[in-house]
């Protein structure tokens, strides 16, 4: 949180990592107003990666970090634009504009896997704002993954805060028409808070009624269907190399099956390609066992024949 002389708008930018290592790109940008070189701010524990720049130029601002607290140097504050040039009494103040962007390692994201509709494979996580913010906010889910926006179960916002010595979590409801866009071919969601929710709970905050905590964002990620064809498709490798053994004279079941390693040879291809490139694949562990015995079954057609009679 920042200590400034005011704090105009924030936005935030959650981008979920899962591979290699769990982790959530957080970027926040801040429009403040202030007359001071040096500005402190917190960030919650177990990050890395912070770097903190100008908007208005781009260029990285130098600050110092003790634990969690950051101290920002804003430089020559004559760089920043004034707000009001033609108003003596606020002449002093300047419109600084900042991106604070790091890794925080420490996400939760929690697996989905649901055996009554085994196709609804990802991850549960939450992503807590520890201020008021402006009422737009955007998350940004790994390659190969969506959120089901249009199930409201998918996604819950909740505001807590402190009234009358109770902790209070209320609801706040989102628009029901969510933007979205593939971004660098990831899937970034444009969330934007009902008006009316986000009008009572800025009101009172600013009149004092109530000591908002954290703003707590709850969603649920699932792999995209399309992508469940890599899933199944070395095991539809077993089985028509199964029918052909089941079907076929066994004078006629040779080593190396040419026309199926070719395909074989794609498949891995293709598959290789989309893991390199950072996208999800639907219980990818498993192909780790389906993948070789593929290549076996398409290899050594007649040592499998063996075996089986």
């Amino acid at each position: 949180m920042f200590i400034l002389i005011e704090l105009v708008q924030s936005w935030y930018h959650f981008e979920d990592k899962v591979n290699p290592s769990q982790g959530r790109l957080v970027r926040q940008v801040a429009d403040f107003y202030t007359d001071e070189q040096f500005i402190s701010f917190y960030i919650p524990s177990y990050f890395v990666k912070c770097k903190i720049k100008s908007r208005f130029k781009g260029n990285e601002l130098e600050f110092i970090q003790e634990n969690s607290n950051f101290t920002v140097n804003l430089g020559d504050l004559n760089d920043w634009p004034c707000i009001n040039e033609a108003n003596d009494d606020v002449d002093n103040l300047k419109h600084v504009k900042i991106e604070i962007e790091y890794i925080f390692i420490r996400p939760k994201f929690e697996e989905r896997i649901s055996w009554k509709n085994i196709f609804k494979t990802g991850y549960c996580s939450t992503c807590d704002i520890n201020e008021i913010t402006q009422p737009e906010f955007y998350l940004t889910v790994p390659r190969g993954m969506k959120i089901n926006h249009e199930n409201p179960d998918s996604v819950m916002l909740l505001a807590y805060y402190n009234y009358n010595n109770d902790s209070i979590a209320e609801i706040l409801n989102l628009e029901k028409e969510i933007f979205f866009e593939y971004i660098n071919k990831k899937l970034s969601y444009h969330f934007l808070i009902d008006s009316i929710s986000y009008d009572s709970i800025l009101s009172k905050v600013q009149n004092n009624e109530i000591d908002l905590s954290r703003i707590k964002f709850n969603y649920k990620v699932e792999n995209q269907r399309r992508y469940w064809f890599i899933t199944f498709f070395p095991l539809f490798l077993i089985f028509i190399t199964l029918v052909n053994i089941f079907t076929s004279p066994s004078s006629e079941i040779t080593n190396l099956n040419l026309s199926g390693i070719i395909i074989f040879i794609s498949f891995l291809t293709f598959y290789y390609s989309l893991i390199r490139e950072g996208y999800e694949i639907p219980f990818n562990k498993s192909l780790g066992v389906s993948i070789p015995l593929a290549g076996f079954f398409l290899l050594f057609p007649k040592l499998v024949y063996s075996f089986i009679f």
